[in-house]
C-alpha cells in the first residue's frame, strides 16, 4: 500500500500555515510546517517530501532562495508558491524557476486540493519508478553474472547455478509486483482525482491477473516435483497480488 504523501508547508503567517496544515491532514496527507525558508531548508535536507508549499515573502526567502535551493538539491520536488502581495515581477520570478503553481492568498482549499492531489501522486509515482530503475539496473548485473555462470557450466562441465537464476528472477518479479501495487494504490487512494477511475477498468489488469493465476496454478502443480523455498515464496507473493486485485475490483 502506498504511503500517504508527505508535504512541507513554509510560511511565516502562523494562522494561515496551521489552518492549511489542518486542511491537508484532514484530507489524508502527512504534513510538516515551518515559519521560515531557513527552517524549510533544514527539513528538506533531512526528510523526503512529495510537495513543498511555500510563501513568496518570508524570512530567508529573498529572491526565492528556498526555491533555488530546492532546484539545486531536490530538483524533482514540486513546489507551490503562495503570495499575499502579487506583483508582475513576483509572477515573472516564479515562472522563471521550476514552480508548479503560483497562487494568490487567500488560497481556496477547493482550488488547492486537486492541484495537491495531482502533484503529490505524480511525485510518488516518480519516486517508485526511480527506485525501480536503480534496482533493475543492479538486478540486471546479477542476471549477467548468472548468465556467465550458466555458460561456464555448459562449456566447462561445472554445476549450473539454477537456484541463483530462480532467486534473481523471483526478486525481480516480486519487486515489480510491489511497485505495481504501490503505483496503483497511489492512483486510487484519492476519490477527488479523475485518474483513479481509469485504473480499476484498465483491461491490462485483467490480463495480468489471468497470467498470474496461471503462474500460481503451475507453481502449485510442481511444488512436489521441485521443492524450493524460493518458488514457494513466489507463489505466496503472486497469491497476495491476486487478492489485492480482487479486493479493488
Amino acid at each position: 500500500m502506498a504511503d500517504s504523501a508527505h508535504i512541507l508547508i513554509a510560511d511565516d503567517d502562523d494562522s494561515l500555515r496551521l489552518s492549511l496544515r489542518n486542511a491537508l491532514e484532514c484530507n489524508g496527507y502527512v504534513c510538516d510546517d515551518v515559519p521560515s525558508a531557513w527552517d524549510a531548508g533544514e527539513r528538506l535536507a533531512k526528510t523526503s517530501y512529495d510537495l513543498l508549499i511555500a510563501d513568496f515573502k518570508m524570512p530567508g526567502n529573498a529572491d526565492l532562495q528556498l526555491v533555488r535551493r530546492v532546484q539545486e538539491h531536490n530538483a524533482d520536488l514540486p513546489v507551490i508558491i503562495m503570495t499575499g502581495h502579487p506583483t508582475f515581477q513576483s509572477a515573472v520570478d516564479a515562472v522563471q524557476l521550476p514552480v508548479a503553481a503560483y497562487l494568490v492568498k487567500p488560497v481556496s482549499i477547493d482550488e488547492l486540493m486537486p492541484l495537491v492531489d495531482e502533484l503529490t501522486q505524480r511525485h510518488q509515482i516518480w519516486r517508485i519508478v526511480q527506485a525501480a530503475c536503480l534496482r533493475i539496473g543492479a538486478q540486471g548485473a546479477e542476471l549477467q553474472d548468472v548468465e556467465s555462470a550458466l555458460r561456464d557450466a555448459q562449456t566447462q562441465g561445472v554445476r549450473a547455478p539454477k537456484e541463483a537464476a530462480v532467486d534473481v528472477l523471483f526478486r525481480i518479479i516480486s519487486n515489480s509486483l510491489s511497485d505495481l501495487l504501490a503505483i496503483t494504490e497511489s492512483l486510487v487512494q484519492s476519490n477527488r482525482s479523475e485518474m483513479p477511475e481509469a485504473i480499476p477498468n484498465d483491461p491490462r489488469i485483467d490480463v495480468l491477473a489471468a497470467s498470474v493465476r496461471e503462474a500460481v496454478a503451475t507453481l502449485q502443480k510442481t511444488k512436489r516435483a521441485f521443492k524450493s523455498d524460493v518458488l514457494g515464496q513466489l507463489r505466496e507473493k503472486l497469491e497476495l497480488y491476486l487478492s489485492e486485485v480482487e479486493r479493488r475490483s
